[in-house]
């Protein structure tokens, strides 16, 4: 089902049916409590004229028209009140005129019955009650009391002409707010759908998505679309970005490989400059290698799917220094490490070290002679935090983000320009950052259980 008609569905056709069957449900319940009020009345009426039946002289029964509060008998609720014998003739009546049948056939047990039946001569409703009353001489007597229920259900007639019409408005009203929510809702809908199909063709403008200011669900779904393809546009700028400068620093060296040929075979050329040629070309195919090898290594780092299994940060920094500690002694340097005893955290093993072997790497490459580069791991709240600093002249303030950019080398002409980058790709992977200032880079991993300050 669409919108439009689910929203008008369960707002106006939903709503005005349960007022409807709530206007029923509480017309009846009034009509039942007009009725109790009605029967209320007629007991206490029978109750006053039982007592007031045989009061006369002979002890017959009699019914007095006066107004000293035995007789009820209000405008409201106006009874006729008939007696009868034993073999069911009507002896008296009051008021007089008023129609009562003329026999009623009744037993001599006490009873009282209460119901409702129609008038003989109108064929309305009347509220009837009997009762046999015992007369001091020993006679028993029926006195019936009729009221009829004109006043009920005119009463009720007028609740549900102004509760239907109150009703009526109501669901009118509730049919132009839903018209105007679901027109609203449609259209904003309409927005985010019309533009679904142009996000799927690469149209990264944000301007074919109109902007939504409500500040609902909806809206907060438009927002997630917009950032969504404005992170698409960033990715695709980082890719065309990418791809432009692997085909700059690809092309370079085959173009010297091939100047080098063509210089080889422009001419008779001896052995020992043949050779020399060769080598040059081996020093560029080398070149290639390790480029295709680092471009294989940032590909690889931007993995979704990793192994993710819970491991000690310290042995794993051990290991990183080990492997790099000749490194260091070919430059004169020294790895030191500033670390707890113990670091758990959820990582890829791999993937994390191949990491700190960038950063190590990185630090031996521009570290000075007889220089010690130190590697520390601390813990804040939720992160462990390694960072590896050397002595060298650091990373300058307007670099600090350009050097995790792909083929980025800076003020350096050594490497691929594709280290860092590979090492900010692994710290995003394990929802943490990659970070330089100066000298000193910091890569965060998410860490594993609270975490204990010393008291």
């Amino acid at each position: 089902m669409k919108l439009r008609p689910r929203l008008w569905l369960f707002g106006v056709v939903l709503p005005a049916v349960g007022l409807a069957i709530t206007i029923v449900v509480a017309g009846e319940l009034f009509r039942l409590s007009l009725i109790r009020n009605l029967d209320e009345a007629m007991r206490a009426q029978a109750s006053v004229e039982r007592v007031s039946l045989f009061d006369g002289p002979s002890g017959e029964p009699h019914l007095v028209e006066r107004d000293d509060g035995r007789v009820v008998d209000t405008a409201d609720h106006p009874s006729v009140v008939a007696v009868y014998d034993r073999s069911g003739s009507a002896l008296i009546q009051f008021p007089h005129g008023s129609h009562s049948p003329p026999r009623l056939a009744w037993s001599t047990s006490d009873i009282t019955e209460l119901g409702t039946t129609r008038d003989d001569a109108t064929g309305r409703p009347v509220r009837e009650l009997r009762m046999v009353v015992h007369s001091t001489n020993g006679n028993d007597y029926l006195l019936r009391l009729a009221s009829p229920m004109s006043s009920i259900e005119t009463t009720v007639r007028t609740f549900y002409r102004a509760t239907s019409s109150v009703a009526v408005i109501v669901a009118l009203l509730l049919l132009l707010a839903q018209a105007w929510q679901a027109h609203t809702l449609v259209r904003r809908l309409r927005a985010m759908t019309d533009y679904l199909p142009k996000l799927r063709d690469g149209v990264l403008d944000l301007a074919a998505l109109p902007e939504d200011r409500a500040g609902d669900e909806i809206a907060e779904q438009r927002d997630a679309l917009a950032d969504a393809a404005v992170r698409l546009q960033r990715a695709r700028v980082a890719q065309e970005r990418l791809l432009a400068n692997a085909a700059h620093e690809l092309r370079t060296p085959l173009t010297i490989m091939r100047t080098q040929m063509d210089l080889a075979l422009r001419r008779e050329r001896s052995a020992e400059e043949l050779r020399a040629a060769l080598a040059a070309s081996r020093a560029e195919v080398d070149r290639l290698a390790y480029l295709a090898a680092r471009l294989l290594e940032l590909a690889a780092a931007s993995k979704v799917e990793r192994e993710l299994r819970s491991g000690d940060l310290v042995e794993l920094l051990n290991e990183s220094i080990a492997a790099y500690r000749a490194t260091a002694e070919q430059g004169s340097l020294t790895l030191s490490l500033v670390a707890p005893g113990q670091a758990t955290a959820t990582f890829d093993q791999t993937a994390l070290r191949q990491a700190v072997d960038n950063l190590l790497a990185n630090a031996c490459r521009h570290a000075p002679p007889s220089s010690t580069i130190e590697v520390g791991l601390t813990r804040d709240a939720t992160h462990w935090r390694i960072t590896v600093r050397d002595q060298g002249e650091g990373v300058a303030p307007e670099e600090r983000e350009r050097v995790f950019e792909p083929f980025y080398r800076g003020r350096s002409s050594a490497g691929a320009g594709l280290g860092l980058a590979i090492v900010r790709d692994i710290a995003r992977m394990h929802a943490g950052e990659a970070a330089a200032e100066g000298s000193r880079f910091t890569l965060t991993v998410r860490a594993d259980g609270p975490l204990h300050r010393p008291e």
